[in-house]
């Protein structure tokens, strides 16, 4: 998926898998996972989409991400989101998420200045969080 307006919008789709590939240069977003999208994976995936909106949006139910990268953001809203071995600038879990469980991501890791991880959700499990431009653990 390449320069397109939103490179992947998943509504209502369930038990999707994107191993491997890019979603890059796209213009609004990389990825939007609308709800009541379930139990989709994305493994080794690259999300590049600089100045976007965001490399992904998920809403979804029970989505997993499995050694992806995102140059500009990535925004979790859904439930039960898991996340493993990522890295990117800037990952960031609204309000509304519930329950999503993020371990071993590097975030800040192309000093833009915008990076960070962001957490406003209160039910949000996290382990082992590097942050590259204080190159420290959180």
């Amino acid at each position: 998926m390449n320069g397109a307006l939103i490179g992947v919008e998943l509504a209502r789709a369930d038990q999707t898998s994107m191993i491997g590939g890019a979603c890059q240069n796209c213009v609004s977003y990389g990825m939007i996972i609308r709800p009541p999208s379930r139990y989709n994976s994305f493994s080794n995936v690259a999300f590049e989409n600089l100045r976007s909106r965001a490399d992904v949006v998920d809403q979804g139910v029970v989505t997993s991400f499995e050694g992806c990268y995102f140059s500009e953001k990535i925004e979790f809203a859904g439930e039960q989101c898991r996340v493993r071995n990522c890295f990117g600038e800037r990952f960031e879990v609204k309000a509304g998420a519930e329950y999503t469980d993020i371990a071993n991501i590097r975030f800040n890791h192309w000093n833009t200045g915008e990076g960070g991880f962001f957490d406003a959700s209160r039910s949000t499990r996290v382990r082992s969080l590097y942050d590259v431009d204080a190159e420290k653990y959180l």
